[in-house]
């Protein structure tokens, strides 16, 4: 072999090597690029010039090259990258997240990695760099998801919260300001939550025009139909008037497409560090303010130390209630209800029992019309059906009793899947929707003008029985019970108590039990407290009784000790 020959053959492999670099550079995702000492490409591979929109090259033209911070289109990022870039010629392994805009391509956040490689041709950086937008994008989402409202985009009281001790680290005076909508639930009940969405997605644009003027303002929904304002160094008066402001701008007119509405507000203001001296307490007591105005029913409330002893009972009760229903604490009592043709014919009606750990067993009446305020009614409902259903399955399979009735809050028949929802749960305990039967109060009813009658409708055809509660205490009316799929009118206790001696009392239960016969409606009486009122309910023909003459309310375990001591031995 001759010397030029063996030359010829390295040249060949060296020629082969750095076709084969080539190749593998070319067909990388990521972008790779060699840089000399004063930033300007010496060599790139496709993806770096499709990400810059410059051929190679354009960018290796001898005497014609560029630094490449000029093609990142932003200064910011150019600065950013000079640093690193010197960091990385003094030796350090440089990994840095950057975004690039350049003019003729398009722009991105990318992780470049640099090394510095001397060799005889002096000093020269190799930079390797990923596209790194899908993976930010999503990131971005997820802090967004945590700071901000669905809804109305607004931040969320996890934002407020965050932002609030920003000035309390600071020791910045800042007011907070937090508004709950007046009579919200029966317009989202009555109206729908379409139009209760529209409402908030309204309010939110008029808080966001009146704080667009104040510096440093910030606005969230903490959930439902409150909000929060935080004004920095706004003094008391200027808080005050603020707050009218905002008062005046909800009483004007929404207009939707077949009506039109005005609202009114409750506001609470606490001042840091006037009436709080943390985060925490600057929240509470804005809230127990707010509590205080709506109660008081003043429009605007300031915090004072003498409205925390019951305002402030009742947001840390609100914040206990929630934690029980997400953790399944409360539990679940039944009362049976016996038929008076047949006392051996047991149903129960499940009654939901909230044992607090300092406050001992909170009664229904202030549990459940708070669970229906902050939006909870549903879990809550979802939780002792499900409840009820999983400890009275085996009673409801032998025959033991015949069914269960639950309380069932107006709203959750405007839910649109409902039905399905109800349906899904009983067959998960094999079960049948006769089952179940859903009782709504006659007042509760009567004041929602547009309860969803479809929904209704359907849960009949699906099998489940409906009954009107608390009847006569109410303002029924007879379309009512004709048009509406009711199975059953459960006469309130005030007109059974003294049944036997007021001739009033009597003529309403008899007026009530002829009007539900006629109509193929049974009746339930409530509060049977004597055997005296037991005959003569079943002398006049009511259906069914329930009260404590029969039994209080109980847990499963003393149910299924009652039925067993009971069966054939009620009265004749």
């Amino acid at each position: 072999m001759t010397m030029g020959t063996e030359k010829e053959l390295m040249s060949e492999d060296a020629q082969f090597y750095a076709e084969l670099l080539r190749a593998y550079m070319d067909s990388a995702n990521d972008a790779i690029f060699v840089l000399c000492d004063e930033m300007k490409f010496l060599v790139c591979n496709q993806q770096m010039q499709k990400w810059l929109g410059v051929p190679e090259n354009e960018l290796t033209r001898h005497n014609k090259r560029i630094p490449i911070t000029e093609l990142f289109g932003s200064d910011i990022t150019a600065r950013d990258f000079r640093e690193n870039f010197d960091r990385t010629l003094q030796g350090e392994g440089v990994i840095r997240e950057l975004f690039i805009s350049p003019p003729r391509g398009i722009e991105r956040w990318i992780e470049i990695s640099m090394q510095k490689v001397d060799i005889e041709g002096g000093n020269m950086v190799i930079a390797v760099a990923r596209d790194i937008s899908e993976q930010k994008a999503y990131v971005e989402k997820i802090k967004y998801q945590a700071t901000h409202d669905d809804l109305t985009r607004l931040a969320n009281r996890n934002a407020i919260y965050d932002e609030i001790e920003k000035h309390v680290k600071k020791e910045n005076p800042v007011s907070l300001i937090v508004m709950d909508i007046d009579h919200f639930k029966e317009i989202n009940d009555g109206l729908g939550h379409e139009v209760g969405d529209s409402l908030l997605l309204t309010i939110a644009e008029r808080l966001k025009y009146l704080t667009a003027v104040i510096t440093n303002s910030f606005v969230a929904r903490l959930g439902g139909d409150e909000f929060a304002i935080l004004l920095p160094g706004y003094s008391e008066k200027e808080v005050m008037r603020f707050s009218t402001n905002i008062r005046n701008s909800l009483s004007k007119t929404f207009e939707f497409d077949t009506f039109r509405l005005s609202l009114d507000a409750s506001i609470g203001v606490a001042q840091f560090p006037v009436h709080a001296k943390s985060s925490e307490e600057l929240l509470r007591h804005a809230e127990v303010a707010m509590y205080h105005a709506k109660s008081r029913k003043t429009g605007v409330s300031v915090y004072d130390h003498g409205q925390d002893e019951s305002s402030a009972e009742k947001v840390k009760l609100i914040t206990d209630l929630r934690d029980a229903i997400q953790s399944a604490y409360l539990s679940v009592h039944y009362q049976p209800i016996v038929s008076l043709n047949d006392p051996s014919v047991f149903r129960v009606e499940a009654l939901a029992r909230w044992k607090h750990p300092l406050h001992g067993f909170i009664s229904p009446s202030v549990f459940i019309p708070l669970a229906e305020q902050i939006g909870l009614i549903k879990p809550l409902t979802n939780l002792i059906l499900g409840k009820s259903l999983a400890e009275c399955s085996e009673l409801l399979r032998k025959g033991a009793i015949t069914s269960i009735s639950v309380n069932f809050s107006p709203p959750l028949f405007n839910d649109e899947g409902i039905s399905e929802q109800l349906s899904s749960l009983i067959n998960m305990h094999g079960l049948e929707n006769k089952s179940i039967k859903l009782e709504i109060t006659e007042s509760a009813m009567m004041s929602d003008s547009r309860l969803s009658t479809k929904n209704m409708h359907n849960l009949h055809l699906m099998g489940f029985r409906i009954a009107i509660d608390d009847f006569g205490t109410g303002l029924s009316s007879l379309f009512k019970l004709k048009d509406l799929p009711v199975s059953e009118l459960k006469i309130d206790k005030t007109f059974i108590t003294n049944i036997t001696h007021d001739k009033k009392d009597a003529a309403i239960a008899n007026a009530a039990i002829m009007l539900a016969q006629s109509l193929g409606i049974q009746v339930v009486a409530e509060g049977i407290e004597d055997e005296k009122t037991w005959h003569y309910l079943k002398e006049i023909g009511c259906d069914f009784a329930q009260g404590f003459w029969i039994a209080k309310p109980m847990p499963i375990e003393n149910l299924k000790e009652w039925i067993r001591a009971n069966k054939n031995h009620c009265p004749d």
